[in-house]
C-alpha cells in the first residue's frame, strides 16, 4: 500500500513528529533527537536557532549542532501553522514526502519553518525528517510595525501647538538626549537598507557616512548612472 493511502493523515503524522521533537529537545536527549532525522537529512537555519545562516547535513551533524544552538535559543511551542497550507503528500525529486509548515518561538523571537517527512521503518514514529527549515520571523519586543502594529498618526493630532513630524525628526536626528542602539557605518545601499529595517523594528539606528549627503557615494563616483530595475 502506498504511503499516501495510509489511514493516518499527514496532519496527524506531522503533529506527532513536532511533539516528539519538542520533547527530546527539552529532555536534551541527543540520541532520540538524531533518530528523528534520516541519515542524509538536512537542517537549514535562518537566524532562528543559531543567529546565523547555517546549513547542516547528516543525522549526527544536525543533532550536535542543534544541541548547542538550543541551549541558547530555547525553542518551544512547535505546532502546525494555522494560516498556511496544511500538511500534504507531495513528490520532491521523485520522493514521496509529507510537507508541513509549522511555527514556533524561541527565547528571543518567533519563527516559522518547513518540515519534510519521509517513511522510515526504523523510526519509532514510522517517519523521519528529510528536510527541516527554521526561520526567524520577528524578535520579541521589536515586532515589525506593519498590519495591526503600523503607525496610525495619532501622535500628530494633539492640536496646533504640539510638535509636528518635522520637529520630531529633527530632534531624533540630533541625538542630544540619548545614544543610538545601533550605529551603521556607511550610508549607501546596504547601510540605508539595514537602517530602514531596524527602524521599522523600533531599534534606534544612526547612519554615519564620510560624505555630506545621502547618495554621494554614487553621485561622486559616477557621472552617469542608470539602474537596471524595472520602470
Amino acid at each position: 500500500m502506498a504511503y499516501q493511502e495510509s489511514l493516518v493523515s499527514p496532519t496527524e503524522i506531522s503533529q506527532n513528529w513536532l511533539q516528539e521533537f519538542e520533547r527530546v529537545l527539552a529532555a536534551e536527549d541527543q540520541k532520540d533527537l538524531a533518530v528523528l532525522f534520516v541519515e542524509d537529512g538536512h537542517w537549514r537555519d535562518l537566524v532562528a536557532f543559531t543567529w546565523h545562516i547555517r546549513s547542516f547535513g547528516g543525522r549526527d551533524a544536525i543533532s550536535n549542532a542543534m544541541r548547542e544552538a538550543t541551549l541558547i535559543s530555547q525553542p518551544k511551542n512547535f505546532q502546525l501553522s494555522d494560516d498556511n497550507t496544511p500538511p500534504r503528500w507531495i513528490k520532491r525529486v521523485g520522493l514521496d514526502t509529507i510537507e508541513a509548515i509549522f511555527q514556533f518561538e524561541t527565547k528571543t523571537g518567533r519563527g516559522r519553518g518547513v518540515l519534510r517527512l519521509v517513511h522510515a521503518p526504523e523510526s519509532l514514529l514510522g517517519y523521519a525528517a528529510w528536510v527541516f527549515l527554521t526561520t526567524l520571523d520577528e524578535i520579541k519586543g521589536h515586532e515589525e510595525r506593519i498590519g495591526d502594529c503600523r503607525p496610525r498618526g495619532e501622535e500628530w493630532s494633539g492640536g496646533f501647538g504640539s510638535e509636528n513630524w518635522m520637529d520630531l525628526r529633527k530632534r531624533e536626528a540630533a541625538y542630544e538626549d540619548r545614544e543610538p542602539a545601533v550605529v551603521v557605518v556607511g550610508g549607501s545601499q546596504s547601510g540605508l537598507g539595514i537602517a530602514a529595517c531596524l527602524n521599522v523594528l523600533g531599534v534606534d539606528t544612526l547612519v554615519i557616512d564620510k560624505h555630506e549627503r545621502v547618495g554621494d557615494a554614487w553621485r561622486k563616483r559616477y557621472h552617469n548612472l542608470v539602474l537596471h530595475n524595472e520602470v
